[in-house]
């Protein structure tokens, strides 16, 4: 019978393990990313605040340079926060304290599904598309977990 107590078996090597902001930075790099937009998220989520650029560890500096001239071009912001603030905060404790992880990750699902298909639509036309995406590491001490919204800019040329 198992124990409740039992440790989970990690590979050897990778028990004392951390992730943190630093070593987790290629979860949401893929191939064609050619930057990021990340969403001020701590300690709360304020999709009005200032973008914080993210550059892939390959960088394209060129192409990411027109991504950030179309999402400006094409007024993708204005409608970005319109588009999350139409989604309600989550709540917790008897729906006395705003749940920011939960809030992200529910932004985050509806926003791929409404309205990264209109930003793609627009975006096509200058080779790119986006994507919402939840980054999340884990803290050595505080808070266990964080989780940072962000608008990834693929290239669609490759």
């Amino acid at each position: 019978m198992t124990s409740i107590f039992e440790q989970e078996n990690v590979p050897e090597g990778k028990v004392f393990r951390a992730s943190t902001r630093d070593n987790s930075h290629n979860k949401w790099q893929t191939k064609h990313v050619v930057g990021s937009m990340e969403v001020e998220s701590e300690p709360v989520l304020n999709v009005r605040s200032d973008l914080r650029p993210l550059n892939p560890k390959v960088t394209r500096e060129a192409r990411w340079r027109e991504a950030q001239n179309a999402w400006d071009e094409l007024f993708l912001r204005k409608t970005f926060i319109e588009a999350s603030e139409s989604i309600p905060i989550e709540l917790c404790c008897c729906g006395f304290l705003p749940d920011n992880t939960a809030t992200i990750k529910k932004i985050s699902l509806h926003l791929n599904q409404t309205w990264v298909k209109d930003a793609n639509k627009k975006l096509q036309g200058r080779g790119f598309k986006v994507d919402t995406f939840v980054w999340s590491w884990h803290n050595l001490s505080g808070q266990s977990q964080t989780h940072i919204l962000l608008i990834r800019f693929h290239d669609l040329k490759g």
